[in-house]
């Protein structure tokens, strides 16, 4: 007779809102700007001809100038306005499979929170906000030293990389998020810059303001 185990993992997770000072459209038009599409047909042309793992890392940190890539966009907005609903939102799966990669190997299962879910939403107001989930909890909860330690080796390339104040100036809106998602434990954050999550405190630490 087979019998299975069901393991059970509660774990809480924080949702953070990030308040931005642009337009819906405006911050959208810069998002996918600093977080392009995944390449798709790259990727898959890699995949078919078992390309080595090397061309993967290297195709991605061309393609990924932020380090993040968007893997899946739904606009939602233009199926609820068929409900009379008016506030607009749009939600992405955001990520970097090769970073990924790096915590697939000692646990497959924390593809569950990779990518990262993303939404980009109007409030009632017209105010434009940019929501997630504290990656760190999700991550976390797997309590896997080695995936922590990815994110540790992970932060100073990155956290430099936003510092370099390179690229569009219209980009810097974006940094800041992309920068609050590194205090909110995404990657790991010297403690002087922990807790920093407005876009105004988080370009002044970058040097975009």
């Amino acid at each position: 007779m087979n019998t299975s185990i069901t393991q059970a993992t509660p774990y809480s997770v924080t949702r953070l809102t990030v308040d931005v000072p642009r337009t819906f459209e405006d911050f959208q038009e810069h998002y996918e700007q600093a977080a392009p599409p995944m390449p798709r047909e790259e990727v898959d042309a890699l995949v078919a001809r078992g390309a080595p793992w090397s061309e993967m890392n290297a195709l991605i940190a061309g393609a990924a100038p932020l380090g993040f890539l968007i893997y899946w966009k739904n606009d939602a907005h233009s199926v609820m306005r068929l409900a009379g609903d008016t506030a607009k939102g749009t939600f992405y799966l955001m990520g970097n499979h090769t970073i990924a990669e790096r915590m697939y190997r000692h646990q497959p299962a924390v593809m569950l929170c990779a990518p990262l879910h993303t939404m980009i939403w109007e409030s009632p107001d017209s105010a434009t906000h940019f929501t997630f989930n504290r990656p760190s909890d999700q991550f976390g909860s797997f309590e896997m030293p080695a995936i922590t330690a990815v994110g540790m080796e992970l932060d100073q390339k990155d956290a430099a990389t936003s510092r370099t104040g390179r690229g569009p100036v219209n980009l810097a809106t974006i940094r800041a998020v992309i920068a609050a998602f590194k205090d909110a434990g995404y990657l790991h954050v010297p403690e002087g810059r922990r807790d920093r999550t407005t876009p105004v405190e988080t370009l002044h630490l970058h040097g975009l303001d």
